[in-house]
């Protein structure tokens, strides 16, 4: 199979779905493949990467908590399976304990709020699409806070160490862990954030995640 470009500049247009394109060549007629945009532009063009974030900081729970702040719940039926992007985690006050922050994992959650199920409440929170304006709405389920039945088993260390900080005299610090696919949620599960130890200082959080069908 041949395959030819055409030398020219790239594209300053958006074309539409199904269009007819050539490839463009370099100088030396090399095919480009350097990329235009960042790794997930399309996938947040075509409506499906979410934001999920709080609007007032809280202090993330130990590991063993039953009452867990933050978590993205991918219920049975959803279609999808969720792609982990980014977490993104931003001191807000307090004094932290020195601990690491963990994802905690909980599998056969179900499709539904449940007396002595999995989950036995969910609090809906904050969660935008990432292409801002009127998209589509999301298959699963953001929460700010639920109550589980029994403490998570399982945990996947994010390598985002919190050391003692306080408001005084403290550096800058950017928590941040970058997934790239490498967890991914189906129907039926659902994942939080915690730290390994009990501490009262709070944080600005935000979870970012892609659906993409089954």
């Amino acid at each position: 199979m041949i395959t030819e470009g055409i030398v020219q500049k790239p594209s300053n247009i958006s074309f539409s779905d199904g269009d007819d394109v050539k490839l463009i060549a370099g100088k030396s007629g090399e095919r480009m493949v350097s990329p235009l945009h960042g790794a997930l532009y399309y996938e947040t063009y075509y409506g499906h990467l979410y934001h999920g974030y709080n609007t007032t900081p809280t202090a993330l729970p130990i590991s063993s908590t039953t009452d867990p702040v933050f978590v993205l719940w991918n219920p049975y039926g959803s279609g999808v399976n969720v792609v982990l992007v980014h977490c993104h985690i931003g001191y807000a006050d307090g004094t932290n304990v020195d601990g690491s922050v963990l994802l905690g994992i909980l599998t056969n959650v179900g499709s539904s709020i449940q007396t002595g199920g999995v989950i036995s409440a969910f609090t809906t929170g904050p969660c935008v699409n990432g292409k801002i304006g009127p998209c589509s709405s999301s298959a699963v389920r953001f929460g700010i806070s639920a109550t589980l039945t029994n403490p998570a088993t399982q945990f996947l260390p994010l390598g985002l160490s919190i050391m003692v900080l306080a408001k005084t005299g403290s550096a800058s610090i950017k928590l941040k862990e970058d997934f790239n696919g490498t967890v991914i949620l189906p129907p039926g599960t659902a994942v939080f954030l915690c730290d390994s130890a009990a501490s009262v200082a709070t944080y600005y959080q935000r979870l970012s995640w892609y659906e993409y069908p089954e």
